[in-house]
Parts: structure tokens; sequence; C-alpha cells
């Protein structure tokens, strides 16, 4: 809800909660979607350099769980075409990243 209405710091601390949670139950799956939604709330304030920490730290973990959907909506949203310039590192196939 905070995010959708442009609150970003609030959506941001909300995130930050839920993160630490999903850490702490090693729930990987919501963590990688808390990172990513952290990536772009970050994207969203034009700060490119933590929304691209964000992506990679959920990249990596929808690779884990073979999750190809997801995983292309990340590297969609993390796409130069989003905005900004991306540095997506690569990696062995399948996926060419990591």
């Amino acid at each position: 809800m905070a995010q959708e209405q442009r609150r970003w710091a609030q959506a941001e601390d909300y995130y930050q909660k839920a993160l630490a949670l999903c850490i702490e139950f090693n729930d990987r799956y919501s963590q990688a979607s808390t990172y990513h939604q952290l990536g772009r709330v970050a994207q969203e304030q034009r700060r490119w350099e933590q929304a691209l920490d964000y992506y990679l730290k959920a990249l990596p973990i929808y690779v884990e769980f073979n999750d190809e959907v997801t995983l292309d909506i990340v590297l969609r949203t993390a796409s130069p075409d989003s905005g900004r310039p991306a540095r997506i590192p690569t990696c062995p196939p399948p996926w060419g990243l990591c």
C-alpha cells in the first residue's frame, strides 16, 4: 500500500522488516520477492545502484527455485529499457546470469 501511494521511505521500511523475517525463518523464495520489491522501490526513487544491488540478490534465489517466469520479470525490470543502465553479470547457462 505504501509503495502504491509513493511513500517510498515507509514502503522500504516495511520491506526491510519483511526481509528480516524471511531471513530469520529461512524463507528463501519470499526473500527473493522482497529483494525484488526493494529494488523496485529504489528504482522508483532513481537510486539505480541500490536497485541493481537488490535485483542481483533476488536473481540467484529465483535461479535456485527454477522460477523462470519471475526471473524474466526481474531481468526486464533491471534492463536498460527500464530507465537506467543495467550491469547484470553473466554466468553459465541455462540462464546466463548470476
